[in-house]
């Protein structure tokens, strides 16, 4: 497909789409960035408009494209239009057409600074130089970008150890979404998933072939055929495809990879197996936080409650403020840091009146963000498998050794 047959079916799709809005004004209230910035321009319908525009003149000049970039993606305008605007596929659209029409230094840019967030980290030898430098890049990040110096984390977390693979195992055959981020920086979620598959008697891999699920592209307008077809085939063969992260999750469901493709929270919560496994009691009150990409139509809000669900005398709670978007949309922190920063401080306000011994996330990218607002309240941000491993009894102290002490020690340490 030539790029010029590209443009016109994305013109296309923004067309379809956008004439069936009737601008019943429905989304507006469910919009953040409409809430923050009382702009119709900044709303769904006034951003549909300014899709309909660029699709029809082919003009991306800012007063189109600001607004359709400080847009967050979330799908809650989606989830209440009365008139079945499919708005996230318009969004997706319309930000093709924009980076079509950019310059090609701006774009080039863009390209490269989402090959190296995608890439980069399934790499052994860029990882390891990472690794290394990594004290160094914290500290020249805290001098130039003190905001995107508070996502990192103090080190890059290792993937787990697998369990070595039993021949007599009856078990499901599941593969683990290891994602790209997360790679370097969720090993304690991806361990902790590890963990409770391996006790459930599941056989688990992570393919090496495996890449990116091109969740980030998509925001920007670009194309990731190739991240696609490197995915089905990495997954071939196995019964189910697991992920934690929900942002990835709604990515890869939309996509035809030959098998189910299933949230973590979901398939345990949903294993035949899930009942007998011995748990500790935590008596402690947690605040669960439901990601956008969770209430999408490819998620299970419910998924994380009914998970936790098994732990005894754990008080779980919402967090009643992930109503709306928390601003931990993809490269949203990176590309709008002050909407972001306005986004998250009403759940921070929220935990910083009544705070848990810990606040659970179902998304890496509001993790990050969570975990840079909550950090200097002292309350942790966790994966809902993080919380269900540590309570879980293992063959000596409690911790199986694929558990690291460290991601855990907050919570041990509330519930003493």
């Amino acid at each position: 497909m030539t790029q010029g047959r590209e443009v016109e079916q994305q013109r296309q799709q923004v067309l379809e789409q956008a004439g069936r809005c009737v601008r019943c004004a429905y989304c507006l209230p469910h919009c953040p960035t409409y809430r923050l910035l009382q702009s119709e321009a900044d709303s769904p319908r006034g951003r549909i408009a300014l899709a309909r525009r660029l699709a029809a003149t082919g003009s991306g000049e800012n007063s189109l494209s600001a607004p359709l970039e400080r847009c967050l993606g979330c799908g809650a305008c989606e989830a209440a239009c009365p008139s079945g605007v499919g708005y996230r596929a318009l969004l997706h659209g319309a930000r093709a057409l924009l980076a079509a029409e950019q310059p090609p230094l701006r774009r080039g840019w863009r390209q490269l600074r989402l090959l190296a967030l995608s890439a980069a980290p399934y790499h052994p030898l860029l990882v390891a130089l990472l690794r290394r430098s990594w004290p160094l890049l914290r500290h020249l990040l805290r001098r130039l970008q003190p905001p995107l110096a508070a996502l990192a984390p103090p080190r890059l977390t290792p993937l787990p150890s697998l369990p070595a693979p039993d021949a007599a195992a009856t078990g499901a055959r599941v593969a683990l979404f290891t994602g790209c981020l997360a790679r370097l920086v969720d090993g304690a979620a991806l361990t902790a998933a590890v963990r409770l598959l391996t006790a459930l008697g599941c056989q688990v891999a992570m393919p090496a072939q495996q890449r990116c699920c091109g969740a980030m592209h998509a925001h920007s307008g670009e194309r990731s055929s190739t991240l696609q077809a490197a995915n089905r085939e990495a997954f071939a063969g196995f019964d189910a495809l697991l992920y934690l992260a929900s942002g990835c999750g709604s990515e890869l469901q939309s996509q035809k990879l030959g098998l189910p493709v299933v949230e973590i929270s979901d398939y345990l919560s949903r294993h035949p197996k899930l009942a007998q496994l011995p748990l500790r009691p935590l008596a402690q009150r947690i605040r669960l936080h439901t990601p956008c990409s969770q209430k999408a139509p490819f998620g299970d809000p419910q998924a994380p409650w009914r998970l936790l669900a098994q732990i005894p005398q754990l008080e779980l709670l919402a967090l009643e403020e992930s109503d709306h978007c928390c601003g931990g949309a993809g490269l949203y922190l990176l590309e709008q840091p002050h909407l972001a920063a306005r986004l998250v401080a009403a759940p921070r306000a929220a935990i910083q009146r009544d705070p848990p011994a810990a606040v659970v996330t179902s998304n890496l990218g509001c993790a990050l963000h969570l975990r840079a607002a909550l950090a200097p309240l002292g309350v942790p941000v966790l994966h809902p498998v993080e919380l269900l491993a540590q309570q879980l009894i293992g063959p000596e102290d409690g911790f199986s050794p694929l558990s690291p002490p460290s991601t855990y020690g907050a919570i041990n340490e509330r519930s003493a």
